[in-house]
C-alpha cells in the first residue's frame, strides 16, 4: 500500500511539473516598442515579443502589434524597461520588488484585469461608449489615459482619481462598475478575480524590472488545480478500495 501511494504522488507531482513548465519556465520577452502609440504615452502601451512562451498570449497581432507580438501596460511607476532589450519572465498574480504604492507581493486588482481584458479583446471602446466616452485604439492620449487609470487603481505614483483626465475617469468608473455586484466582470468572474490576466515579473541579470500585464489562455493555469484534484481522487480510491 505504501509503495502504491508513493508512486501515485510522484506521478501527480510530475504532471504538475509538466503543466507548470508550459507557463513560466525559461520564458522571455523582448521590448519591441516603448512608444507603441506615440512618445507621449508615459508607460504603456508597449509592444512586446514573447520568446519561447508555452502559450499564445491574448491580443497577439492586434491593435497595431506585429503578427507575433502583443501590447501591454505597466503595473508599476518606478521600475523601467529599455527598447530592444530582452527580459526574463516569471508569471504571477502580483507585482513584486517594486512599485511606489508599496506592497511585496502586491496583488493585481480586479479592476485592472477587467480593463486589460477589455482592451485586448477590443471591446473597451464599445463599453465606454455606453457611458458617453470614446476610446480610440491607436490614439496616443487615449493609451496614456488607460495607463494612468491602471496606475490609480494600483495605487502607484501618487496619482489619484482627481488627477485623471475626463476619459481616464470614465475608464476608472467603467472598471469600478464592472467589478461591483451585478457588473459584467462580477457576474463572470466575481469581485476579486483577475480572470485570465497575469502579471509578468521581469528581470535582467538578476535585477528586477517593470511588471507588465498579459492575457493567458485558460484552462492552462487551471490544469494545476485539476491535476491536484485528479491526484486526490486517485489517492482516495487507493485508500478506500
Amino acid at each position: 500500500m505504501k509503495g502504491r501511494l508513493q508512486w501515485t504522488w510522484i506521478g501527480v507531482a510530475a504532471a504538475v511539473g509538466l503543466t507548470a513548465a508550459a507557463l513560466g519556465a525559461g520564458e522571455q520577452i523582448k521590448i519591441i516598442d516603448i512608444d507603441a502609440w506615440g512618445p507621449g504615452c508615459s508607460g504603456g502601451p508597449f509592444e512586446v515579443q514573447p520568446i519561447s512562451f508555452g502559450f499564445t498570449p491574448g491580443g497577439t497581432g492586434q491593435h497595431g502589434a506585429a503578427a507575433n507580438n502583443f501590447l501591454t501596460f505597466c503595473v508599476e511607476t518606478n521600475e523601467y524597461l529599455s527598447e530592444g532589450k530582452t527580459y526574463d519572465v516569471v508569471f504571477n498574480t502580483d507585482a513584486v520588488n517594486g512599485g511606489s504604492g508599496g506592497g511585496n507581493q502586491d496583488p493585481l486588482d480586479a479592476m485592472t484585469a477587467c480593463l486589460y481584458t477589455a482592451f485586448i479583446k477590443g471591446t473597451l471602446d464599445d463599453k465606454l461608449l455606453t457611458n458617453g466616452h470614446t476610446f480610440t485604439y491607436g490614439s496616443e492620449p487615449d493609451g496614456k489615459d488607460l495607463q494612468q487609470a491602471i496606475w490609480v487603481i494600483e495605487n502607484e505614483g501618487g496619482l489619484t482619481y482627481a488627477s485623471l483626465s475626463t476619459l481616464g475617469k470614465g475608464i476608472y468608473d467603467l472598471a469600478k462598475a464592472d467589478v461591483a455586484t451585478g457588473g459584467e466582470w462580477y457576474n463572470k468572474w466575481g469581485a476579486n478575480s483577475i480572470g485570465h490576466v497575469r502579471v509578468m515579473n521581469l528581470s535582467q541579470n538578476g535585477n528586477d524590472n517593470q511588471d507588465l500585464l498579459v492575457l493567458i489562455p485558460l484552462p492552462a493555469p487551471a490544469c494545476l488545480g485539476l491535476v491536484g484534484l485528479i491526484g486526490v481522487g486517485v489517492l482516495r480510491r487507493r485508500l478506500f478500495h
